[in-house]
């Protein structure tokens, strides 16, 4: 079975948290721009104030590496700017009351990008996520989760394939349909990334399976049919006929009895 969507991790965005300003530095002017400003814990802050805080355009950079440039009201971030983490993270978008908020781009280091809706710092609404070969996952989220379902478009090896379903921890997991690049395709129950449950599986060439699966085997019973009128019903085992079972070739006759790894004993 193709492998399910593998997703790097979106965490929730993290407030930068603007350090109060120091009441020696706090003053009355508008839009005004100042000399590089060092606070106590080592923050430093350089660009416009207004009021006395950080208001307008500004770059702040935190001791550990984080830093914010964009627009500041208030001393919050508070407009459009970008975020860059200690760990190679950045976001891009607008911002209100120190969080990310409306329509923004998180990029991760290995070239992994979110590019969708946030609501106060997380990620909620529609979404688009492409990993580093290109698969497409769309979705929604809702409070920084992804909700359980939505459509992934592969690209690389699987270019040309494609699932439309339910997910559960970027896995396929409920109910949904798995397109190959070379016609095959199933309809119907996973878990865990693995045709299970009730599904159809059509072949290429026109050969159709409707029944159980089992950890990503056609197992249990089932129905196989050939489209030149052939049918079977019965007992499945790793995808032969197996157990009894009733056979109708092409010509209509019947042929009911046991199976064994595809072939009839009685």
């Amino acid at each position: 079975m193709a492998r399910g969507v593998e997703v790097a991790g979106v965490p929730p965005f993290v407030q930068p948290g603007a350090p109060p300003v120091p009441e020696d530095k706090v003053a009355e002017w508008t839009r005004e721009e100042r000399e590089q400003i060092t606070f106590s814990d080592g923050t430093t802050y350089k660009g416009q104030w207004s009021s006395g805080m950080q208001g307008g355009e500004g770059c702040q950079i935190w001791p550990d590496g984080r830093r914010y440039c964009g627009q500041f009201r208030n001393g919050k971030a508070d407009g459009l700017g970008n975020y860059h983490f200690t760990n190679g993270c950045v976001f891009v978008g607008p911002f209100q009351d120190d969080h990310a908020n409306g329509e923004g781009i998180y990029t991760l280091p290995d070239g992994s990008m979110f590019n969708g809706q946030w609501v106060n710092g997380k990620q909620h609404g529609a979404a688009i996520l492409t990993s580093p070969d290109g698969t497409v996952f769309s979705g929604q989220y809702i409070n920084g989760n992804q909700i359980s379902e939505g459509w992934v478009t592969y690209s690389g090896d699987l270019a040309g394939c494609s699932y439309k379903g339910q997910l559960s921890e970027s896995r396929f997991h409920g109910d949904g349909m798995f397109q190959w690049k070379d016609g095959r395709r199933y309809e119907g129950q996973w878990r865990h990334s693995k045709t299970h449950g009730e599904g159809t599986f059509s072949f290429a060439d026109g050969r159709q399976y409707s029944g159980q699966f089992t950890q990503g085997q056609k197992m249990g019973t089932g129905i196989f049919e050939w489209p030149d009128g052939r049918m079977y019903q019965g007992e499945i085992f790793h995808g032969k006929q197996h157990g009894n079972g009733v056979y109708i070739d092409a010509k209509g006759r019947r042929h009911e009895g046991h199976w064994n790894k595809g072939k009839l004993l009685s």
